[in-house]
């Protein structure tokens, strides 16, 4: 009867850990929030207050640029975030599909209804998540530390004219940010020196499988963060410890400290100001209540995001004239570009495809009590996962082998009862859909791989909902409106 009892403890534990994980969530950035109001109040007289730079989104730019521009003290810097600090559910590896749709630490952004794709979410609708908090999305993200191809760099130079764009002259700040101890040890593409923290799992069920099906069919294991080329390889992640790394570790944390660096948690920028010859002269932002106006002597800089950025710019009167007029927004600067020429690597989940051996992970066979001890005090087993164990990339008919526009998420997956509520809740699809899909085969072991189209031709807009900062956007990517797209996934 003991182990009877154990044993459905132990289902129920497991069988919510997503909904323990949102709850724990909540609750902790609600203490946050409580803290940050109690000991970080508005300085009196901040309505006049100037500071040289005003960042706008401590996100995976803005944290680096607060950090770069402070370090030598003779500049003062503001930095606005509209979220609070990371958590502590955000560092466990394994919860990482657990933690998104949250809207303490999440903006919970969705698409508009798409015509070409999303015929299995609710609506035609998908999620698009977006980090508030210090560090951004890299609190949110899955920890894969992948660069662009080089020829992503060297069609930027070309686009924009600018030679210091091209991959030979990015590669040194790359080395110069890492501290390197990953798969692909190499002096040519790695630093060993650098705040970004860049390591291995300790746990990656079927890595090697992966590896070898690989090659077989012809395809080296490479080092998808050197000269790029197809290959299928283990991944290197973005971990210190075996915890998340974000850039609020990087690069805000370590700062703190600077008197010439103001970091505003909660604070959400509403309006950039700007004089009458249309220059940013500062910022209207809303914190715990107070409407502030604060104002740069030399430059805003605003790193609010993909979606952040083109939206605050648009209610400040930056953007497509006739686009701001539809919205009863005064057009400032005629911008036609903002918001538009949207683009996003869409993806399809292919699976399960089932197994005949044990070697997949099954969260209720393989996730044990002894799990969280071991990962409490050593920092390894499942829950040290990020849920993928390899990569792959490769090239499509229409595709340049030189430059994949294809690339492959391995997934060693076991279908537990509980699998559908969860791929639901992270993709957004219909449940019961998933479960239909999934439903012969509980405790099976099996796999899933994500194939993504890297460089897809599709172009989507961000336009606004109304003049009204607290509306979200209107984000519609347009996914396949251009059928190369599908050409490439059905290839």
């Amino acid at each position: 009867m003991s182990d009877l009892v154990m044993l459905l403890v132990k289902e129920f534990i497991f069988a919510s850990l997503a909904v323990i994980t949102m709850k724990l969530t909540s609750f902790l950035a609600a203490i946050n929030y409580s803290t940050d109001l109690a000991t970080n109040p508005n300085q009196i007289g901040d309505q006049a207050m100037r500071y040289d730079f005003i960042i706008v989104g401590a996100g995976s730019s803005g944290a680096v640029i607060a950090n770069r521009l402070s370090e030598s003290g003779q500049f003062n810097v503001l930095l606005l975030e509209a979220g609070g600090d990371p958590l502590i559910t955000e560092d466990v590896p394994y919860l990482s599909g657990l933690i998104l749709n949250n809207p303490m630490t999440d903006w919970v952004y969705k698409t508009v209804p798409q015509n070409n794709s999303c015929l299995a979410y609710e609506n035609n609708v998908t999620p698009w998540p977006r980090g508030k908090s210090l560090g951004g999305t890299s609190n949110l993200n899955h920890m894969i530390y992948m660069r662009g191809n080089p020829k992503d760099f060297d069609n930027w130079a070309s686009l924009t004219g600018d030679p210091q764009w091209k991959y030979d002259n990015v590669l040194p700040y790359f080395k110069k940010f890492e501290n390197y101890d990953g798969h692909f040890p190499s002096d040519e593409y790695h630093g060993k020196n650098g705040p970004m923290e860049v390591n291995t799992q300790s746990f990656e069920p079927q890595m090697e499988d992966w590896i070898k099906s690989g090659e077989e069919l012809g395809f080296k294991k490479t080092d998808p963060n050197a000269r790029q080329t197809s290959g299928f390889f283990p991944c290197d992640f973005t971990l210190s410890n075996r915890k998340r790394w974000g850039v609020y570790d990087g690069f805000i944390k370590p700062a703190l400290t600077r008197t010439n660096l103001k970091v505003y948690r909660y604070a959400r920028v509403l309006k950039i100001n700007l004089d009458a010859q249309n220059q940013a002269t500062g910022v209207t932002y809303l914190r715990h209540g107070q409407l502030v106006v604060v104002n740069a002597t030399k430059e805003v800089i605003l790193s609010a995001g993909t979606v952040g950025s083109p939206h605050l710019l648009m209610l400040s009167g930056i953007g497509p004239a006739a686009h701001l007029k539809s919205v009863k927004i005064e057009p400032k600067v005629d911008l036609p570009g903002v918001g538009q020429n949207l683009q996003d690597h869409v993806s399809c989940l292919y699976g399960p495809f089932i197994l005949n051996s044990t070697e997949s992970f099954i969260m209720s066979r393989d996730l044990k009590f002894s799990s969280l001890i071991e990962y409490a005090t050593l920092g390894i087993g499942p829950l040290s996962w990020t849920y993928v164990s390899g990569l792959g990339l490769t090239h499509s008919s229409l595709g340049d082998p030189d430059w994949p526009d294809l690339a492959l998420t391995y997934i060693p997956l076991g279908i537990y009862p509980t699998i559908h509520k969860d791929v639901a809740a992270f993709f957004g699809l219909k449940e019961s859909l998933v479960n239909d899909y999934v439903s012969d085969f509980h405790d099976k072991d099996a796999n899933f791989i994500l194939v993504y189209n890297g460089l897809p031709k599709s172009r989507g807009s961000i336009t606004l909902r109304s003049s009204d900062p607290f509306d979200a956007p209107l984000i519609d990517p347009k996914y396949f409106s251009d059928p190369n797209d599908m050409k490439v996934m059905i290839d």
